[in-house]
């Protein structure tokens, strides 16, 4: 005898990112472009700031923020793509989302505990 999980089932509505308009265009178009630019502008410095003519403790300590800024960019790209279609409705990606989202986490614990 199969069991029927579909009402435990959300549905595609449920299962977005956004609530309200305003959050889909801001989550779609503003956050990727902002990463986008986020990750170029601190790259320029990186090439600037190292640069042999350039080198300084104070340029040094520039460097490695831009670097840490260019580190904390690139994690939030599976929040920017969990907006997509494409990756919302994925099994891969949803997986992966879960499994790499910090405050999802202790959901996973909770469930291997029960």
């Amino acid at each position: 005898m199969s069991a029927n999980f579909s009402h435990l089932c959300l549905t595609e509505e449920q299962q977005r990112m956004s609530g309200t308009t305003l959050e889909y265009n801001l989550q779609r178009y503003f956050y990727p472009a902002l990463a986008i630019f986020g990750i170029l502008g601190n790259v320029l410095n990186l090439t600037v700031l190292l640069n042999k003519s350039m080198r300084s403790r104070a340029n040094s300590f520039l460097a490695v923020l831009a670097f840490a800024d260019i580190i904390f960019l690139f994690l939030l790209f599976p929040n920017i793509l969990a907006n997509y279609s494409v990756f919302t409705f994925n099994w891969y990606f949803r997986w992966f989302y879960l499994h790499s989202k910090v405050s999802l986490l202790m959901i996973n614990e909770q469930k291997k505990k029960d």
